[in-house]
């Protein structure tokens, strides 16, 4: 009998290959994934069903998984993404919901450094700027009989590790590339008080998944 699978989809963790990949794979048939607020159901390749999830929609699963990323290297991309105009990068014109989020990021926080010193603010209007754990926090625990954990840094070999626990054989040179979407915003480097606000926002995170935070800000 082929695993029960629950992909937890975090934002801006390479989310997006990881379910390209399951979609892709002949012995995956079937899984489930939670994307914030929306359970996606995904049957033969495809996405079956879409609705906002609920604990008592959750099945008992075999193996859960999930994507982490450095937190400081996360809020960058959800900042250079939504500045670019979200999906709107790749699809003019099709996504004003995105469109709208940019223009509010535009006029709120037209730097990186003032996103920094609106973290609060921002992410209670996007909730890609969320920590990880608050979406964790919000499922059952243990959401499945086996719970794995890969970082996006370390992507193909720890897909590698996860990927046979779904029943699937798994080639590290099929993970699919990840979408670089948005281009550099040309900030600088931050200074000291806004490095501090963003370790104090995402401190559940640096915390739970171990991140250092020397790592570089590559802006």
């Amino acid at each position: 009998m082929a695993p029960r699978i629950l992909f937890i989809h975090l934002a801006k963790t390479g989310g997006m290959s990881v379910r390209r990949l399951l979609c892709d794979e002949p012995a995956v048939s079937a899984f489930d994934c939670i994307h914030h607020l929306q359970l996606l159901r995904f049957r033969a390749g495809t996405m079956h069903s879409r609705s906002v999830w609920s604990s008592e929609q959750l099945g008992s699963y075999d193996v859960a998984f999930l994507m982490v990323r450095h937190p400081l290297q996360r809020l960058i991309s959800c900042y250079r993404y939504f500045m670019a105009g979200g999906l709107n990068q790749r699809h003019p014109g099709r996504f004003p919901a995105d469109a709208e989020l940019q223009a509010y990021l535009r006029a709120e926080a037209p730097s990186f450094a003032i996103c920094c010193s609106r973290l609060d603010q921002v992410a209670r209007r996007i909730d890609h700027f969320r920590p990880m754990t608050f979406w964790l926090d919000r499922l059952p625990n243990p959401p499945a009989s086996l719970v794995m954990v890969g970082r996006q840094e370390r992507m193909a070999a720890d897909l590698s590790r996860i990927l046979p626990h779904c029943g699937s054989t798994f080639d590290a040179a099929r993970v699919p590339h990840r979408n670089s979407s948005a281009a550099s915003v040309g900030q600088p480097p931050l200074d000291e008080g806004s490095l501090h606000l963003v370790h104090a926002f995402y401190a559940s995170d640096y915390q739970r998944f171990g991140y250092s935070h020397s790592v570089g800000q590559g802006l």
